[in-house]
């Protein structure tokens, strides 16, 4: 029986399929011949256009140069000069008539040859009005202006013909209207079937009649006075018939070899339906999916994105994260690119578990990825759902064998709370980002307008301290560094100072960060050490310490700098003292120590600041064999409250004589804390106790033993 049915189904199949062609076909054929028929149109149409603004350039011409149409402004003038040739060419087959501005005829050629100057008869009617047209009045329905010049078709002696009047360039007797240049070309037969061949128009040919006879197409022709005069007519290309008597014939063959076909295909269809299906959605899944951590790649992010927006203008709203890696340059640096891809396919791997089947996660950048939230969420929901996720990024784990240790800042935006436009959600979110990595990294900040704020400000503090290292409006004070005993002045730390011209005074931990992330810690760092070296030839038994910021160390050429000032300002290289902070050590060990080698051999010092804030590792004091250790305000403010500080600051100086290094105690306030340092055996003393960071000519005068009333109290009290 199932056969049969097979057959039957074949048979409904053919019969109808073969009914909807035949109608599809006549339907077909009938849309191609309105479509032919209206492209002839505007082809014939484009033709008569054309005819009329090519005449009209002709006239325009002539009217400038009669000589073109065989006009002679004296008798006997030759008709031929150096354009003769190209008059010749114009001409052929105008009838050219010059007239007075009331209509009289004053001269006329035809092809170029001069002829009495009386109008056709057929056309005079006509030709008053492009007159009327061309001298600047009204002009009738059926006249077209180009430029100065006005045409239109007319008939002459039963055929079309183009005619077009234009007034004379040069000019007549004061107060005179000019004289008006009118021509007239007929379109024969031999111009109507250059026409067709050119413009694909069969048979094209001019009737008085505005009928088309069966099979022939027409565009009807206005007259100059704009009433109809006739019609272009040619034959159409009918392509519908012709599709029709191609397909008919083929039709049943056609569909006979289907039938057979068909039966056979039955059987495979589904099968190869289901492999199609199945080879698109790999081919979608593909184009949408990152080829490392096999996570939405940026395209289908922004795509998604797109989607969330439209939904939150219709009411609806989600929140961005955006996830940017912490430490990860180094893991890549220190452990090549395939641990640092197989690193990425980890994280996403994480972010897929956190974040679930119904939370969109991409990778967007190199290591930086995003999550988007479908759905309603505040604040409080997306900020412990963003430090979930640091928790699962920074959890430690083994990658090739080697246990990784990174982190992650999220920059988080709520829509539509926060916008719900693509871009501005992205700069947004981008902008808590950054903020999140400023403050310490490892962070969830969420967009407020207050952060937008700080971004102004930023770019404020960026642009005011280009100008004012350029300027000279940096100042640089020093704050004394004693001798453990509080007798000698054994140096001075040179410090930046800002005093802007409006603000007053601006801190350094409020432009040094932004001169560091902008690049201009480069040119700020070598301005101070100029004035600083430049001041020292003032004092020369004292030494000069001077900062660096990591991003001089990392990132510029410090040692061509401080070559440079050092012989600019003929200092002695052993007096400067380059201070550099333990956050340069672990950062990039290898190039730290190189650079620090480089230095020590110029013939210049290094210290290490604030040791015991950062990593504290006597690792770092063993390899890298400093000459000053500068032990941190914050255990010698702790000395007389904690025990654990005082152990901490012995230890330290204990370490640091045993590796023969110069220990410095800053922010030293009380003769307490002096005394005590003396004890345990610092060498030097720095703080507000000994001295406040001071302008260069207080320090002539405490250099020349005529200290300021401030500076001569504490050595005193040391002494007693």
């Amino acid at each position: 029986m199932l056969k049969p049915r097979i057959t039957e189904i074949v048979a409904a199949v053919i019969t109808a399929g073969t009914l909807i062609v035949v109608v599809v076909a006549l339907h077909v054929g009938a849309r191609l011949e309105r479509e032919a028929i209206d492209d002839d149109v505007r082809t014939a149409r484009t033709v008569t256009d054309e005819l009329l603004k090519t005449h009209s350039q002709l006239v325009e011409h002539a009217a400038a140069e009669p000589a073109l149409l065989g006009f002679r402004s004296e008798p006997g003038e030759a008709a031929v000069s150096e354009d003769g040739a190209h008059a010749a060419v114009a001409s052929q087959g105008v009838h050219a008539f010059l007239l007075s501005a009331k209509g009289q005829p004053l001269a006329a050629t035809i092809s170029g040859e001069q002829v009495k100057p009386p109008l056709p008869g057929e056309v005079v009617a006509g030709v008053q009005a492009l007159i009327a047209g061309a001298s600047g009045q009204r002009a009738e329905a059926g006249i077209v202006r180009f430029g100065p010049a006005r045409a239109g078709y007319s008939i002459s002696s039963g055929r079309l013909a183009i005619a077009a009047a234009a007034p004379l360039a040069k000019p007549g007797a004061a107060g005179e209207a000019p004289d008006i240049l009118v021509a007239v070309r007929v379109l024969d037969e031999a111009a109507l079937r250059e026409l067709a061949d050119a413009y694909g128009l069969a048979s094209l040919a001019f009737a008085t009649s505005s009928s088309a006879p069966s099979g022939r197409a027409l565009l009807p022709i206005n007259g100059l006075n704009g009433t109809p005069i006739g019609a272009l007519v040619w034959r159409s290309a009918n392509p519908g018939r012709v599709l029709i008597d191609v397909i008919a014939p083929t039709v049943v063959v056609v569909f006979l070899a289907i039938g057979g076909l068909l039966i056979y295909l039955v059987r495979n269809v589904d099968t190869a339906t289901r492999e199609l299906i199945a080879d698109v959605d790999r081919t979608q899944a593909l184009a949408s999916a990152d080829p490392l951590t096999g996570v939405a790649n940026r395209l289908a992010f922004f795509e998604a994105l797109l989607e969330q927006t439209r939904k939150a203008r219709r009411g609806g709203s989600f929140a961005l994260m955006l996830v940017d890696l912490d430490r990860f340059k180094e893991v890549n640096d220190t452990f090549g690119h395939q641990t640092g891809d197989r690193l990425l396919a980890d994280v996403a791997r994480r972010l897929r578990d956190v974040c679930g089947a119904f939370v969109t996660v991409a990778r967007i950048g190199g290591d930086e990825f995003a999550v988007l939230v479908d759905g309603p969420i505040n604040r409080d929901l997306a900020t412990k759902f963003g430090m979930r996720i640091i928790e699962e990024v920074s959890r430690p784990g083994p990658i090739d064998g080697k246990q990784i240790d990174i982190g992650a800042s999220i920059g988080i935006v709520l829509a539509p709370d926060h916008g719900a436009e693509q871009h501005l959600l992205m700069h947004r979110a981008d902008l808590a980002l950054y903020v999140a990595k400023s403050n310490g990294r490892g962070r969830v900040t969420i967009y407020d307008t207050d952060l937008e704020r700080d971004s102004r400000h930023r770019r404020f503090i960026e642009r005011e301290l280009r100008a004012a290292i350029l300027t000279g409006e940096l100042l640089v004070e020093y704050q004394p560094i004693f001798s453990a005993d509080g007798r000698t002045l054994n140096g001075l730390e040179a410090l930046v100072r800002w005093r802007h011209a409006l603000r007053g005074m601006i801190p350094p931990n409020e432009f040094i960060p932004i001169a560091e992330e902008t690049g201009l810690i480069h040119k700020l760092g070598a301005t101070v050490l100029q004035r600083a070296c430049e001041d020292a030839a003032r004092w020369p038994d004292l030494t000069i310490a001077v900062n660096l910021s990591p991003i001089q160390m990392l990132k510029g050429d410090i040692e061509s700098t401080v070559k440079r000032v050092l012989h600019a300002t003929k200092m002695a290289p052993e007096r400067l003292v380059l201070e550099i902070t333990e956050g340069v050590l672990v950062e990039d060990p290898e190039i730290a120590l190189a650079v620090i080698n480089r230095l020590r051999a110029l013939g210049c010092r290094v210290a290490l600041d604030d040791f015991g804030t950062g990593y504290s590792s006597f690792s770092y004091l063993r390899r890298f064999n400093f000459d000053k250790l500068k032990i941190d305000q914050s255990f010698v403010s702790d000395l007389g409250e904690s025990a654990d500080s005082a152990m901490i600051v012995h230890a330290i100086v204990s370490l640091a004589r045993g590796l023969r290094m110069t220990v410095v105690a800053e922010g030293v306030e009380t003769p307490e804390q002096a005394r005590f340092l003396q004890a345990t055996g610092c060498h030097e003393l720095q703080g507000y106790l000994l001295g406040r960071p001071m302008r260069a000519s207080a320090i002539d005068r405490l250099v020349s033993g005529k200290p300021e009333p401030a500076c001569q109290t504490a050595p005193l009290l040391l002494r007693a």
